[in-house]
């Protein structure tokens, strides 16, 4: 299975490296705030542990919410998935209910056997290189199904 991220759906390591970073600044003032408080019962230190621990939930919210991509595409066995902004929801074509495949650059066009057609832009969520290896995908689980491929 191959699946490719639509840009700007992953974050990056160095983003994911700073929350972490944020998270431990955060616990240690946390900390830091408890010991005064409890040294001198400064009312102040409780908002400021409040402010901390809503950072840090945010923090982990962020890291939890962009380890899997939100919108990709993906090119298997069973057939194309794609994800992309403005779908509600994934949508899946089967090689089995697929005529032919048009591959133009940086389009792909399905034929499906109930006389409907799919077209799928590459140019707005991919850079050139996953472009072709995502047709290049294609083009072998088209050819290994027996599904027509044109262009």
């Amino acid at each position: 299975m191959a699946l490719y991220p639509y840009k700007g759906s992953v974050m990056p390591g160095w983003q994911r490296k700073l929350f972490y970073a944020i998270i431990l600044l955060n616990i240690a003032f946390v900390a830091f705030q408890i010991a005064v408080f409890v040294h001198g019962h400064d009312k102040r230190s409780i908002f400021n542990m409040l402010y901390a621990l809503l950072l840090i939930g945010y923090c982990v919210l962020r890291l939890s919410s962009t380890k899997h991509p939100r919108h990709y595409l993906i090119v298997d066995e069973e057939g194309i998935t794609w994800h992309f902004p403005f779908f509600e929801a994934a949508e899946t074509y089967h090689w089995s209910g697929m005529n032919a495949v048009e591959i133009q650059p940086n389009n792909l066009s399905l034929y499906l056997r109930n006389g409907q057609q799919a077209k799928i832009n590459l140019e707005l969520g991919y850079e050139p290189k996953q472009i072709q290896q995502i047709i290049t995908a294609v083009k072998q689980q088209a050819k290994d199904k027996g599904v027509t491929i044109r262009g």
